[in-house]
């Protein structure tokens, strides 16, 4: 059965989109600044958080609403990733590796007319198994 951990989310202000074919394109300098924005947007967020997580490994649930044209689901894994690093970083979790982290999701959605671009992020965890091909 699946868990959420928390009956809230955690909500990262995203400040600059990137799709991750844009972000391989760029040279590694203009990838530190991206890099730590994101970074930085996750570390706030988690304090602002009033849970921890507890059980590993987790299912990650990414939630973007962005501004202007979506990306393809595939396309948000830079941002994911970075994301991701951040809740490290932050303390959220120990690692990022597959013995914290089973997998992830991602998807988005257009802004409202009145909110700013941001990644909702539900984590779960639970002894949830892919469906595995027949």
């Amino acid at each position: 059965m699946i868990e959420e951990i928390n009956d809230d989310h955690i909500k990262v202000i995203i400040h600059e989109k990137v799709s991750t074919n844009a972000y391989y394109r760029m040279h590694y300098k203009s990838r530190s600044p991206l890099h730590e924005s994101y970074y930085w947007a996750a570390r706030e967020a988690v304090d602002d958080i009033t849970f921890e997580v507890a059980e590993f490994p987790v299912i990650i649930k990414y939630t973007f609403a962005l501004k202007g044209n979506l990306l393809d689901s595939s396309n948000l894994s830079a941002m994911v990733k970075m994301i991701e690093d951040g809740f490290v970083h932050a303390g959220l979790m120990p690692d990022d590796s597959n013995q914290y982290v089973k997998y992830t999701m991602q998807g988005c959605r257009k802004c409202e007319k009145d909110e700013d671009a941001h990644c909702i992020v539900e984590i779960f965890t639970g002894n949830a198994q892919l469906i595995e091909p027949e």
